[in-house]
This record gives C-alpha cells, structure tokens and sequence, in this order.
C-alpha cells in the first residue's frame, strides 16, 4: 500500500542497486591491487608527467654548452636571493665573489646541468635532496635557481649572446618551471 507506483518505484530500486554495485566496484581493490580512483589517478599522472618529461632531452641538448665559458653580472632585484644565488653557485662548484653583485662565472653548459638535475630531482618527489643539497626548503631552493637563471638570460641578453639566452630560458621553462 505505500508504494503508490510501482512502475517508477521499481526503476529508482533498480537504479540505487546498479549504483551501490558501481560502488561496490569502484571502491574494491579490483586492478593490480588498488580501487578504480587509484588507477585513474595514476593514469592521469602518468599522461601529463610524460606529456611534461623533457629533462632527458634537455640534459642531452646541453653537451653542446659545457665548452662555452661565460662571465655575468647578473641582476637580481631581492638581496637575499642573490645571498641564495650565491650558495647555490658555490654548491655547484661555482666561484662566487663577494659584495653586492652577483657575477657568474665558468661553464654555461654545467650550471644549466645543474638546473636540470635538481629539476629532475623535483620532479621525481626528491625534495629532500635539493633541500640537504643547499641547506634550504626544496622550493625555496628551486625559487631562487629560477631567478638566478632569469637574471642571466637577461644579463646573455644584454650582451648580444642570443642563443645562449634562449637556451638559458629553455631550461628555465622545460626544467624549473615544470618541477616547482
């Protein structure tokens, strides 16, 4: 007596029944030992990481600028990122000068390595050896690489060194920027 019509009655108890055993499903660990939510997720990461990986290329792109030697000033606005600068160059066995300015110094292709090392790093959830690496949080760290790169490409720029400025922007926008 308290179902009125049974027609539709009989289609909504039809309908939550294949909902709960899509449930059912997709909260059982039914593929490679994980739920549906897991392995959608993990298909997804899996698409735009590898839509996203250049480092490989990149690293094999920068052989041909190890034998390039450069000698910058680099401009960078902050004081405490060029403090940061500074102990990121040293840690890469760079020699950093002292005072005010930032002046980079040595091999194009070995800074640029770096960069794209610790990027790799990053992007395989490694912060932690970035941050051991330069005694700061992996972000910070990653941050500062980003604006000491900037300021050289503007700095190659200036100096009419055009391809190595547009690869110097390359790495920062395949590499840094895809890791942080």
């Amino acid at each position: 007596m308290l179902i009125r019509d049974s027609k539709h009655f009989y289609m909504g108890f039809f309908m939550a029944l294949v909902f709960a055993g899509a449930l059912v499903v997709i909260f059982s660990p039914i593929i490679n030992g994980g739920n549906a939510l897991k392995a959608s997720d993990n298909l997804f990461n899996t698409i735009s990481k590898g839509s996203s990986y250049y480092l490989g290329k990149l690293e094999t792109k920068n052989a041909k600028f190890f034998d390039k030697e450069i000698e910058v000033t680099v401009d960078i606005e902050k004081k405490e990122l060029i403090e940061k600068s500074k102990i990121i160059l040293s840690k890469n066995d760079f020699t950093v000068n002292d005072g005010e300015e930032l002046i980079v110094k040595g091999s194009l292709g070995k800074l640029l390595s770096a960069a794209i090392k610790d990027s790799d790093e990053m992007y395989n959830n490694r912060g932690s050896v970035i941050a051991e690496k330069y005694g700061m949080p992996e972000k910070e760290a990653m941050y500062t690489f980003w604006n000491l790169l900037k300021g050289l490409e503007k700095s190659l720029t200036k100096q009419k060194s055009f391809a190595e400025a547009a690869w110097v922007k390359e790495v920062m926008k395949k590499a840094v920027e895809m890791s942080y």
